[in-house]
């Protein structure tokens, strides 16, 4: 039975919050962009694939599926991140992925996609060869179009593709939306969010809505209409993004012991998806439990953790001045140009701390990722030369003069240096 949306239930299930007082964003007038920019205007023959796999075989045999199946438009990737940079130069309709790949696992790939407000329209089908119905449970809460077991067929593929190329062409008016208000909360435009999903819910209950007008809230910094409509969300089934978020409000709002358990049940309810863990951690040390962050990134670091999860637990320990193990974890991942600003932080960290091996190693790993940076080059320069390692430091310096003319700090180091050279 539907519920009166005028009576919504609050923070303790006792109070009761008016629903226009909880938006108080009615008054808006909300225009909708065509969604059919993507597919309802192209030849269906012509949308183009991105497949994403370690194998070549898979790829080719993926191609021939959809070749059969009348599409001629495809690109290949062989890892995660190859297929991240794919996306960020050139556009694709759909990308058909395997969920095991190396330097950016599928998962990771689908949760970047759909993140973004660029990219989250691009129909996202995910392949595996485990049959694990939490991972089917992970992937559709992340967002993805489709889920397919290894060995599949050419019928199996066609069938979800042809089924997702439907509903994006012909949604129905709700999901229609649904999708126009992930947009705008992507985009940062809570407030017209907010609208859309008053618009759906003034006259139907609706748990994907409650909960994305849940984020738009914690994003505005309105936590006791954050939690109105996360709980609201919730009473149309659990969701482990929905405990999840649920858990950080409370945290912001300084009820870290409620917001531990809301981690906790999140993990009940999707064990695959550490998410939680990061931010148990981020509580236990806001708490400055260190024993209890530490064994959590301990067994999440023997569990072979997602690429996006060691960089937030490498961020996590550099704003909690937890250095210990940062340089242990970090070594285990590459820099790519998203996450080089993780590295680099990491390194001024541990240089901070005199810990210039360490420093000197990570900042070595960017360099030889990226050999063009400046940036990179000069503060690989200050560590050699906090260990007086001059002619290291000197070389370094001059390369970054050779990329930026400019960097006033590099002509100062080698001014300096040569003057100390000179006097010996």
């Amino acid at each position: 039975m539907e519920k009166n949306k005028n009576d919504v239930i609050g923070i303790d299930d006792t109070d009761t919050f008016n629903f226009d007082d909880v938006f108080s964003t009615q008054n808006i007038d909300v225009q909708f962009d065509p969604l059919a920019r993507l597919m309802g205007k192209l030849d269906l023959s012509s949308a183009k694939f991105l497949i994403v796999d370690p194998n070549k075989q898979i790829r080719v045999a993926v191609k021939q599926m959809l070749k059969k199946g009348g599409f001629k438009d495809y690109e290949f990737a062989g890892n995660g991140y190859e297929a991240l940079k794919f996306i960020q130069k050139n556009m694709a309709n759909f990308i058909i992925c395997e969920w095991e790949l190396s330097r950016m696992s599928g998962i990771d790939l689908l949760k970047l996609i759909k993140s973004n407000p660029k990219y989250f329209f691009i129909s996202f089908i995910m392949i595996s060869s485990h049959k694990s119905m939490k991972r089917v449970i992970y992937a559709v809460e992340e967002g993805a179009d489709g889920f397919i077991l290894k060995p599949f067929t050419e019928f199996a593929l066609m069938s979800i593709v042809k089924k997702t190329i439907e509903d994006r062409l012909r949604p129905d008016e709700v999901q229609h939306k649904i999708n126009e208000m992930t947009k705008q909360k992507l985009r940062h435009k809570y407030d017209k969010a907010l609208a859309i999903g008053y618009d759906i819910l003034k006259d139907k209950t609706n748990a994907t809505v409650s909960r994305i007008s849940g984020e738009c809230f914690y994003q505005k910094q309105e936590y006791d209409k954050a939690i109105v409509m996360l709980k609201e969300s919730l009473k149309g089934g659990k969701n482990s993004k929905t405990l999840q978020l649920l858990g950080k409000v409370l945290l912001e709002t300084g009820k870290e012991e409620e917001a531990i358990n809301y981690f906790r049940q999140a993990l009940t309810q999707n064990p695959i998806n550490k998410d939680s863990n990061i931010d148990l951690i981020r509580a236990y040390l806001k708490q400055k439990k260190t024993k209890e962050a530490n064994e959590i990134v301990t067994n999440m670091m023997e569990s072979d953790p997602s690429y996006l999860h060691v960089i937030e637990i490498v961020r996590l320990y550099i704003e909690f001045d937890g250095i210990e193990n940062i340089a242990s974890y970090i070594e285990k991942i590459e820099p790519i140009e998203e996450t080089l600003s993780v590295f680099y932080d990491c390194a001024i960290k541990l240089g901070k701390n005199g810990n210039y091996d360490d420093a000197i190693k990570i900042l070595e790993i960017c360099d030889n990722t990226f050999p063009e940076s400046h940036f990179i080059k000069f503060n690989l320069g200050v560590m050699y030369y906090q260990i007086k390692k001059y002619d290291k430091a000197l070389y370094l310096f001059k390369y970054t003069l050779k990329l930026n003319s400019r960097h006033e700090k590099a002509k100062k180091f080698l001014d300096y240096i040569s003057k100390m050279a000179s006097s010996l």
